[in-house]
């Protein structure tokens, strides 16, 4: 039994939202095998530099040292899916979802905007915690100013597909190609899968779930760390990325941003314009297939799935949801479902 693949891999995905959970985006579902352990380059074995523990860290960050690599990236533009492989420079990432307590730090410091502090599950006693929870409910600019004080930034794309898969190997979540359970991530007690012999969707039941459908405290689920020790990149919050919808313009080999938002242009008589969404669906040439992610510059990358993902596809890691890169305006049920965690270069590296 494989994942549900997306139901339309050759296009490009719409911006639908569940109110039960975020939507999968991206291209063709990735195919390394269901069974047995992940295959790993020699780069994952490779140590990396020590974390420095002299180097600044305000919101007293626990960073994770990854060694260099590389990671392949899928997309679909145009009905056509186009790849890119990300080789990256030894960078470190913070081991948890940036939680309420250090994004306190950063508001008495004077440096983030006020931001409400939803409590969660503390996976331990069970009982209601504040501190250790993942932050939610903030956008883009708000999670870029805590980097900026924290001294990282919001991960790539890369970066984050990089971590979730221990350092570019190609098992289906961070752990390997074991299924999801409660006991590898915050999830619902029952997931979807996709039986490729029968042709339909199955309900699984998602074992040694106490808490199903929560959000977390971090680090509550160890068996679902990826081999570097990164805990719930799979589960609890989506996390957001620093990489737009779009296509590949120039492939960065430092774990930049990857895809680029490329306005479709369209000709009025002489002149080139970039239409609103409305004027598009009003030309002759309209099609239904296209889609108001190709028009819009305010779609950011999301990844990881959340408390909330229906099913085991979602949280698969390269599957990718869009979300605006401001939290004003998201359905309170989808706010709740978003954080992020940082991403810093490598000890030593300048």
């Amino acid at each position: 039994m494989r994942p549900r693949p997306s139901p339309h891999p050759g296009l490009r995905c719409a911006l639908l939202v569940a109110l039960s959970g975020l939507a999968a985006c991206g291209g063709p579902p990735l195919q390394p095998a269901a069974e047995g352990r992940a295959a790993c380059p020699a780069s994952a074995r490779a140590r990396p530099a020590a974390v420095d523990p002299r180097r600044p860290n305000p919101a007293g960050i626990d960073w994770v040292a990854l060694p260099a690599g590389q990671v392949t990236l899928r997309d679909v533009w145009d009905g056509r899916e186009e790849r890119q492989t990300a080789r990256l420079r030894a960078f470190e990432m913070s081991r948890t979802e940036v939680t309420n307590a250090q994004y306190r730090r950063c508001v008495e410091a004077g440096h983030c905007t006020e931001a409400p502090l939803r409590p969660c599950v503390d996976g331990r006693t069970g009982k209601e915690t504040v501190d250790a929870c993942p932050l939610v409910g903030v956008g883009l600019p708000e999670a870029r100013m805590f980097a900026t004080w924290a001294g990282g930034r919001v991960p790539s794309e890369a970066e984050w597909q990089y971590a979730a898969t221990s350092a570019g190997c190609d098992g289906l979540y961070p752990w390997g190609n074991e299924p999801v359970t409660c006991e590898r991530a915050a999830v619902r007690s029952t997931l979807a899968f996709f039986n490729t012999e029968t042709r339909q969707n199955v309900d699984v039941h998602t074992a040694g779930c106490r808490h199903p459908g929560q959000r977390m405290s971090v680090c509550s689920h160890p068996k679902g760390n990826s081999a570097q020790g990164l805990c719930d990149l799979v589960g609890n919050v989506a996390e957001r990325t620093n990489d737009a919808s779009g296509r590949v313009v120039d492939a960065p080999t430092d774990g930049r941003p990857a895809w680029r938002f490329v306005p479709r242009k369209v000709r009025e008589g002489e002149r080139v314009t970039e239409p609103t969404w409305a004027q598009v669906q009003a030309q002759a040439s309209f099609s239904p297939l296209m889609s108001p992610l190709d028009y819009s510059p305010n779609l950011y990358v999301v990844r990881g799935g959340s408390f909330e993902s229906m099913t085991a596809w979602d949280l698969v890691s390269g599957t990718r949801a869009l979300q605006p890169w401001r939290a004003k305006g998201l359905a309170p049920e989808l706010a709740r479902q978003l954080g992020f965690r940082l991403a810093r270069d490598a000890s030593g590296v300048r």
